[in-house]
């Protein structure tokens, strides 16, 4: 029979690996989310393009352009997920691209 220590270490094992579990599976269905917005997204551009409608993106865009022209990185950074509701690392990259000409 199963010592009554290795016991009480098993039940506190399980039940503090619960959270890491479900926070590694939200996290990975975030990902996927954020994979299929994506995808959603460039298919209505795509759809806007082929129907002459201008993209309200763009202007918004533009007002992050103005700010990294003005050198202004971690204004635009903010504006930027204000805006696309991007994380910080994918603001960071993105404005990395506008500043390369990129984006």
């Amino acid at each position: 029979m199963l010592d009554s220590n290795l016991l009480v270490l098993l039940l506190v094992l399980f039940v503090c690996a619960q959270p890491v579990f479900w926070l590694v599976a939200l996290h990975r269905f975030k990902k996927y989310i954020n994979l299929r917005l994506r995808r959603i997204e460039a298919k209505i551009d795509l759809i806007n393009d082929c129907l002459g409608i201008e993209n309200e993106n763009d202007n918004e865009l533009a007002v992050v352009r103005d700010l990294v022209n003005a050198n202004l990185k971690l204004e635009a950074i903010e504006m930027f997920c204000e805006q696309t509701g991007a994380n910080l690392s994918e603001a960071q990259r993105a404005i990395r691209a506008i500043e390369q000409g990129q984006l």
